[in-house]
């Protein structure tokens, strides 16, 4: 499916999502690791990822990269979900295809259920979280947790660590934002 912006730009001297065949990402993966020791943090703990989304768009997949594969995950409390700037969920996908798909390293689509959804410009946040004994460890870069320097308030952070105890449904909406132990992983929107 051919990906179309109506605000299309020139800029040969940048990559950009649309030339991995995506519409947008947290950040360009040029300086990423597949580190399989930079893990997820505690099960249950959501993980977020605020997203530039650079004009209107229809989005119906996340796209993560499994760096390091995870042991005995449930195959009902893993889930990938996509909110809002503000943190209202927007759609999610929860249980046994994402738990299935985290069972092998590369890179995964994960189709959000009910998608695919509208979503204006400014910035959504992707979140992910897992259960299991060893969690997953996603493509990472090399900025480490200084990707939140100078950005404000907990709301504004880059990477974060959200709500706890997360299992077989995304939270309705995000809370309880820590910067601390929030790892800078990649994602993607198509």
């Amino acid at each position: 499916m051919p990906l179309t912006n109506p605000y299309p730009y020139v800029d040969t001297d940048v990559i950009s999502a649309r030339d991995y065949g995506l519409l947008t990402w947290n950040w360009a993966p040029h300086g990423a690791t597949t580190n399989v020791t930079t893990r997820f943090s505690t099960a249950g703990r959501v993980h977020g990822f605020r997203t530039p989304i650079p004009y209107p768009m229809s989005i119906t997949n996340i796209h993560l990269y499994i760096a390091g594969t995870p042991t005995s995950l449930s195959s009902t409390s893993c889930g990938v979900a996509l909110y809002g700037g503000t943190g209202a969920l927007i759609g999610s996908l929860v249980g046994s295809s994402v738990s299935t798909a985290w069972g092998t390293t590369g890179f995964k689509t994960h189709a959000l259920t009910g998608g695919p959804f509208q979503v204006p410009a400014g910035q959504v946040v992707v979140a992910a979280w897992w259960a299991g004994t060893t969690a997953p460890a996603l493509l990472t870069n090399l900025i480490g947790t200084d990707i939140n320097l100078g950005v404000g308030a907990n709301v504004n952070l880059r990477q974060f660590l959200a709500n706890t105890s997360t299992t077989t449904s995304a939270p309705a909406n995000l809370s309880n934002f820590a910067s601390s132990g929030a790892i800078p992983f990649w994602v993607g929107l198509s």
